[in-house]
C-alpha cells in the first residue's frame, strides 16, 4: 500500500508517537506491596522548585526499557534515583536492589508524589504516557518520557502543552499554541484511569502560572556517536550541503504477536528512530513522504489491521530545495542488529558502518572478516547513547537550560 501525503508536517507530528520499547503488560494499574488494586490519586499540586545537588529521579516502569534507563541514570552524576514503581511490584523492588534505589512501589503516583522526586523517568507502557506526563507537569515534575509521548497527535500537543502550563483549565487557548494547519481540535474531556482534565476551562478552579516543566523525549540515536558525528559533519560544512541521506534499521528477529498487535505498525513502532534521524540530519521539516509497506517474514502478522501487518518497509522523504532522504526498515535480520547511516553532500560523504562488540577480524583459507557477529539488539547497542542522553537532560535541568530533545523539535 502506497502512501503520499504533502504538507508532512502534522504527519511527521503523528508518526512520531512510537510505542515504548519495553515488552510490558497492556494494563498499568498500580499495585501496593500486598498485591490490592490500589485507586488513582491525582497529582499533587507542587511549586517548581530545585534543590542543590543531584536531580531527585523516579521511575515508572520496570520492564525492559525502565531498567535500561534505570542503569544509564546509575551511571549519570547529576542523577539520584529514588524510587522506581511497577505493576509486578516484585520487578521494581528487583530493580530498586539491583541498582541501590531506596524506594520501590506499584503505583506510578507514589513516583510522581514523592517529595524528593523533582524529575519522573516515564518507562511505563505508550498508552500512559500522555496521561502520566500530565500529572507530571501537575505535580510541577520534569518529564523525561519514552517514545512515543502518546498515540495519537492529539494526545501528543495536550500532553507537551501541559508542560506549559501546570493545568490545562489553566488557558483555555493552550491547545492552540500547537494546533496544526489540518484544524485539529483539543479533545473532549477524558478519563483513562488516571487524572481527569476537563477540555474547558473550571471557573472554579484558579488559574496557574506556567509550569515550567521540561519535557524531553527519548530519542536515543541523537546521541549515539556514530549519528552525532554524522550531524557534526553537516553543520559544521565538511560535506558541504546535503543532497541524499539513507538510513538503514534491521533487527535481529521480529518481536511477537502480542508486541506487534497495538502497536501502531512498523511506522510508528520502529521506522520512528529513522523519520526523526532524517529530520535531525537535514535540519529541516519535510515537505513531502511516500511509503511503502510489505510482510516479507512473518504471515501471523498479515491478519492485523494496517501498517500492523508490515514487517518490512521503506520511506522516502523529500525535503526543501529537492534534498531527499531514503528509509528502509526491517524487523529481521539474521546477521545481527544493523544500524547505518550516509549522507551526500555537496563537497562529499559522510556514512558510519554498522557496530560490532569490538574490530578484531579473522583471516583464515576460508575465511576473512570480523571475528564477531554484530551487537544482538539496542540496549547494547546503544548503551552509550542511553547514558548521554540521561546525563544531557540531567544538566538541562542543573543549569536550567532547554531541554536537549523535546516534543516541539
Amino acid at each position: 500500500s502506497w502512501i503520499v501525503t504533502r504538507s508532512m508536517r502534522p504527519v511527521v507530528a503523528a508518526l512520531l508517537p512510537a510505542l515504548a520499547l519495553a515488552y510490558t503488560p497492556s494494563s498499568f494499574l498500580g499495585q501496593n506491596t500486598n498485591g490490592r488494586a490500589m485507586t488513582r490519586r491525582t497529582a499533587a499540586p507542587s511549586a517548581l522548585v530545585m534543590r542543590e545537588g543531584p536531580i531527585g529521579v523516579g521511575v515508572i516502569g520496570a520492564g525492559r526499557i525502565g531498567v535500561v534507563h534505570l542503569e544509564a541514570l546509575a551511571s549519570c552524576p547529576d542523577a539520584r534515583p529514588v524510587i522506581i514503581s511497577n505493576p509486578t511490584v516484585s520487578k521494581a523492588e528487583a530493580a530498586a536492589k539491583k541498582f541501590n534505589v531506596p524506594n520501590w512501589t506499584g503505583d506510578d503516583m507514589e513516583v510522581i508524589n514523592h517529595p524528593d522526586v523533582e524529575a519522573v523517568w516515564i518507562c511505563s507502557p505508550s498508552s500512559f504516557h500522555a496521561d502520566q506526563i500530565k500529572a507530571c507537569a501537575a505535580a510541577g515534575k520534569h518529564v523525561f518520557c519514552e517514545k512515543p509521548i502518546a498515540t495519537d497527535l492529539p494526545e501528543t500537543i495536550e500532553a507537551i502543552n501541559a508542560c506549559k502550563v501546570a493545568h490545562p483549565a489553566a488557558s483555555p487557548t493552550c491547545m492552540e499554541r500547537l494546533v496544526p494547519t489540518d484544524g485539529a481540535r483539543p479533545l473532549p474531556a477524558t478519563d483513562h484511569g488516571c487524572v481527569r482534565y476537563p477540555a474547558t476551562p473550571d471557573p472554579a478552579t484558579p488559574a496557574r502560572q506556567i509550569a515550567d516543566v521540561k519535557l524531553m523525549t527519548a530519542l536515543q540515536r541523537r546521541f549515539d556517536p556514530n549519528f552525532a558525528r554524522v550531524r557534526e559533519a553537516i553543520t559544521n560544512n565538511e560535506i558541504g550541503s546535503p543532497i541524499v541521506a539513507k538510513l538503514c534499521s534491521r533487527d535481529p528477529a521480529p518481536p511477537p504477536f502480542s508486541y506487534v498487535e497495538g502497536s501502531g505498525g512498523i511506522f510508528k513502532d520502529m521506522a520512528v528512530h529513522d523519520l526523526d534521524m532524517s529530520r535531525f540530519l537535514m535540519g529541516e521539516e519535510p515537505e513531502a513522504i511516500l511509503a511503502y509497506g510489505a510482510c516479507m517474514i512473518d504471515k501471523e502478522i498479515e491478519k492485523l489491521p494496517g501498517a500492523e501487518a508490515y514487517d518490512t518497509a521503506s520511506v522516502i522523504i523529500k525535503y526543501p530545495g529537492g534534498k531527499h532522504a531514503f528509509i528502509d526498515v526491517c524487523r529481521q535480520a539474521p546477521y545481527g542488529y544493523d544500524q547505518r547511516a550516509e549522507v551526500l553532500g555537496t563537497k562529499g560523504m559522510i556514512q558510519t558502518d554498522n557496530m560490532y562488540p569490538n574490530t578484531a577480524r579473522v583471516y583464515t583459507n576460508s575465511f576473512t572478516g570480523n571475528a564477531d557477529m554484530p551487537y544482538d539488539f539496542f540496549m547494547s547497542r546503544y548503551k552509550e547513547a542511553y547514558i548521554r542522553e540521561s546525563e544531557a537532560f540531567c544538566k538541562a535541568l542543573v543549569n536550567d537550560e532547554p531541554s536537549p530533545c523535546s516534543g516541539e523539535v
